[in-house]
């Protein structure tokens, strides 16, 4: 029922203007709104799915594993958290799951760029099917980013959503507890090269686990 969502989550957004403005907004995103609907407020229908979102670039099919990917389709196409004015030249994405996130910046303008950031390599796949026919207007980084570089502990859960770095947990790369060790590279490392490469970075995207 709600898609896993707890009463404390409804709540707590029952109110808040931008889920509205998301709800009237999903007739013009979707090309099958009630369908749509039902993936994100109930969880319905079988996965992987395939579901055609309108873009300013035309229409474009996004492939979701899970019902989650639902909800993440929604927030960032309907609810278009990432919006923001002038349009981005070259996005930093860190955190870049089944990358629903690099195609909405990417069918926001012909001339976006992105350099994508994403160590769960079950979620590898998926982005890249995803993004297929932008190969030339992205980078795929198969790491993490921290504040120090090696071979950290990385902590995710089954759908692949949420990851984050585990500093207090020990963990061998083979580990089988949600736990796997990453590479990661560090944050200024990361940002300077690409400043190197562009001269200038128009938007940071990270997620906060």
């Amino acid at each position: 029922m709600l898609n896993d969502r707890s009463l404390w989550l409804i709540a707590r957004n029952v109110l808040r203007p931008s889920n509205y403005y998301a709800l009237a907004n999903m007739r013009h995103v979707y090309e099958r709104p009630l369908l749509a609907a039902g993936r994100y407020f109930f969880g319905y229908g079988e996965y992987p799915c395939v579901v055609q979102v309108r873009t300013p670039m035309g229409t474009q099919s996004v492939t979701l594993f899970n019902s989650q990917d639902a909800i993440t389709l929604h927030e960032i196409f309907c609810r278009e958290d990432y919006r923001c004015f002038p349009t981005p030249q070259v996005v930093v994405d860190l955190g870049s799951n089944i990358g629903i996130s690099a195609l909405y910046f990417l069918t926001r303008s012909a001339s976006t760029y992105c350099e994508l950031f994403e160590p769960d390599p079950r979620n590898v796949s998926s982005l890249l099917t995803n993004l297929n026919g932008f190969s030339n207007r992205f980078t795929l980084h198969e790491v993490a980013v921290a504040d120090r570089q090696g071979i950290l502990p990385f902590k995710r859960e089954p759908t692949g959503r949420y990851g984050s770095i585990d500093l207090e947990t020990q963990c061998s790369p083979d580990s089988s507890n949600g736990r796997n060790g990453r590479n990661t590279n560090t944050c200024s490392k990361t940002l300077h090269g690409i400043e190197f490469l562009f001269e200038s970075i128009t938007l940071i995207r990270f997620w906060m686990a």
